[in-house]
């Protein structure tokens, strides 16, 4: 079945995202969880990687500066090009057309709220 495929493929990459694992490999399995649309949806095992472990407390912090509420997809979204960003600066050549397409969603979700500057209150907390 190709939707049980599917599961165990996507499984597979999250396991990728272990504490021993190197950059580049924690940098490639997070990519990898990047929808077809350009958003990044929030899956159990992110927290794997430091620093997204503490998604929920450091959006929390940055959540006031938009209008309205926002999907998860949305702060998952932010969250990974802030930590791209700050973490994976070495990466960049590597996820930069990741960001793009990311933040062309970001742009189509209509967040009341600057994207940049969200983005980089995030990278402060990260």
């Amino acid at each position: 079945d190709d939707s049980d495929n599917r599961a165990s493929n996507k499984k597979s990459k999250i396991d990728a995202l272990q504490l021993n694992a190197n950059d580049e490999q924690k940098l490639y399995a997070l990519i990898e969880l990047q929808k077809f649309d350009g958003y990044f949806e929030f899956v159990e095992n992110m927290i794997k990687i430091p620093e997204m472990d503490r998604h929920d407390s450091i959006v929390g912090q940055v959540r006031p500066m938009v209008s309205r509420t926002c999907s998860e997809d949305v702060w998952t979204t932010l969250y990974v090009i802030a930590y791209l960003r700050t973490k994976m600066c070495a990466f960049r050549n590597e996820w930069e057309m990741i960001e793009d397409k990311a933040m062309r969603w970001l742009e189509g979700q209509h967040i009341g709220g600057d994207i940049a500057n969200i983005i980089r209150q995030l990278q402060k907390l990260i």
